[in-house]
């Protein structure tokens, strides 16, 4: 559908908008000020693209089919607009891209599709003004054309060379017929028609063709051409960019988040539902940093492909007293841009949104920030407020949930973690340890434990410090973690010393493992010039062995004979 009434109307029973890229492409081609309005997000510092130089085609590639479709759905042009004015502004757009295209096949001084492109915005200020004119509230900020973020080519001439170009196309566009609004009598002018050249008035006649055979196969009525609709067209007939589902999926679809594990879950949701319940366009996650004055953009949700580029943003001052509103009085808050040169709205290349706590008890107060900028209609606050006081009241919810549900997570975690070296527990590994009996024996298999203890650790914190004694056994804990099997059972059996159940090893195996474990802590406090070692006792399970601690008691009484030994290696218990 096009943005203009009277060419939606005329193509509404005739073009299927299924998301197909050509389609895409065509149907945009023929609609400036859609076109327009999806420049005007793709060109905001959020996402950044203004002084590339796009084709139609880079254009739906960058900001997605869903994102087109959703530009393409809603009408944008006040129904007050007079048919006739409107009608000859999107002819003489569409011919000048065209001729401009031609042109430039055979100049080279811009690419034929991106020539298209700056060509269908020649007459961007007019579109801009019909564009403004359809929004239905009072506006405190009139946006200039700069702040509308098109292309800086579209803005200030490439060249010479393709300025050229640009004017060639708009004098072709207005002898075949399709002139710039106001500039109709100049082309009756009989010393202007003197200069103009044969060629010129061929490529005219060619161009006229082409736009009416255009026009044909997308089935719209090319009387267009000739005559413009008497009476504006009413806006039932168009089709509108309207949220989806009802108030009860809105809160089921955000309480399917209630188990997620993480923050950044609940946001993803959050700002999601913004766009499919509440119809906004966008939904800006942002927290807010009084002290310096500014909001730190964290993520986003929108129709586009383009990735946020995360960072900080200076707030106006208006801004800064919308978002205190917001959050001392509990309701969400409207905030309109004024003329400044910084501020979250020239940031989201938006002039008005709605601005709703989501976490008023962080250190940095959170904030969703509603627009709907791609379509240009307004945010009404007697409507918008109260549903997006939901959506941010139940996050609130969820995340207090999740807060709730981590710290019962950290208690239980405590209750079997050694919090020093985030390892299994003495208690812990010893319930491993009965258990692993109990399967060797019934099983018939071999059961082999280590117990490791760290040489001179009492000297070594005597000598450096508690603080190098921790790291030195969070040191350990790690060499021991990236070596063993994860079939093996790990725990901190109290002080510096470590258990290791290994099971289904043979003393053979074990052996094997004890000399690599040893030799691999020493090598790991040499990397940090730390006299770092352990000794190991090895004991394998016995019919003699009839508790835990008899099998304990005989890998301690190796682990002895090792310190008796000289330190840093391992003995193995036979008796």
């Amino acid at each position: 559908m096009f943005a203009i009434h009277a060419v939606r109307h005329r193509i509404s029973n005739t073009c299927e908008l299924n998301g197909n890229r050509e389609e895409l492409i065509r149907l945009l081609q023929l609609d400036p000020p859609t076109v327009i309005r999806c420049l005007r997000i793709a060109g905001a510092p959020l996402v950044g693209l203004r002084n590339e130089i796009l084709s139609i085609g880079d254009l739906v590639d960058r900001m997605g089919r869903s994102f087109v479709l959703r530009a393409l759905r809603v009408p944008t042009i006040a129904s007050s607009a007079i048919p006739t004015a409107v009608r000859n502004l999107w002819l003489h757009s569409i011919s000048t891209a065209w001729a401009a295209r031609d042109l430039a096949s055979t100049d080279g001084a811009v690419d034929p599709e991106r020539a298209y492109l700056l060509g269908l915005l020649r007459q961007a200020p007019q579109w801009i003004e019909l564009l403004q004119d359809a929004r239905t509230t009072d506006r405190e900020f009139i946006p200039e054309l700069a702040d509308w973020n098109l292309p800086t080519a579209a803005v200030t001439p490439v060249s010479d060379r393709a300025e050229l170009l640009m004017r060639s196309a708009e004098l072709i566009a207005g002898l075949a017929e399709f002139p710039a609004p106001g500039e109709e009598e100049a082309l009756d002018d009989a010393h202007v028609l003197e200069t103009v050249t044969k060629e010129a008035l061929m490529q005219a006649h060619t161009l006229r063709r082409s736009i009416h055979r255009e026009l044909e196969e997308i089935g719209l009525d090319t009387t267009l051409l000739d005559d413009a609709p008497d009476e504006p067209i009413p806006e039932s007939s168009v089709f509108r960019a309207e949220a989806s589902g009802s108030s009860d999926d809105f809160i089921a679809g955000l309480l399917l988040c209630r188990q997620s594990s993480s923050y950044r879950a609940i946001v993803t949701v959050a700002t999601s539902a913004a766009l499919r319940y509440l119809d906004f366009e966008r939904a800006t996650y942002i927290a807010w940093h009084r002290k310096t004055n500014s909001v730190f953009i964290k993520s986003k949700a929108d129709f586009t492909l383009r990735r946020l580029f995360p960072g900080r943003c200076e707030l106006s001052d208006r801004e800064a007293s919308a978002l205190l509103e917001a959050l001392s009085g509990e309701r969400p808050t409207r905030i309109a841009r004024n003329p400044s040169s910084r501020g979250l709205l020239k940031h989201l290349g938006a002039d008005e949104a709605l601005v709703v706590t989501v976490n008023r008890d962080f250190e940095t107060p959170t904030f969703l920030v509603l627009d709907r900028t791609l379509t240009q209609r307004a945010v009404d606050v007697r409507a918008d407020a109260t549903p997006a006081a939901v959506l941010c009241g139940t996050v609130a919810i969820l995340t207090d949930n999740l807060l709730l549900r981590l710290q019962r997570i950290r208690a239980q975690q405590s209750a079997v973690t050694d919090p020093l070296t985030r390892l299994n527990n003495r208690a812990v590994g010893m319930i491993a340890l009965e258990r692993e009996m109990i399967r060797a024996r019934r099983e018939e298999l071999e059961l082999s434990v280590l117990m490791l203890d760290l040489d001179e650790f009492k000297q070594l914190n005597d000598t450096y410090g508690h603080l190098v004694g921790d790291q030195s056994l969070r040191m350990t804990a790690n060499v021991l973690r990236r070596t063993l099997r994860r079939s093996d059972v790990l725990c901190r059996y109290g002080g510096e010393e470590f258990l290791v159940v290994l099971p289904a090893t043979t003393a053979e195996d074990a052996s094997i493992l004890a000399a690599r474990l040893f030799i691999e802590v020493e090598n790991s406090g040499r990397e940090y010039r730390l006299p770092l070692t352990v000794s190991i006792g090895l004991a394998c399970l016995r019919d003699s062995d009839r508790t835990t601690d008899d099998l304990v008691r005989r890998a301690d009484r190796a682990l002895y004979a090792s310190k008796n030994r000289g330190r840093n290696r391992f003995s193995v218990d036979i008796g």
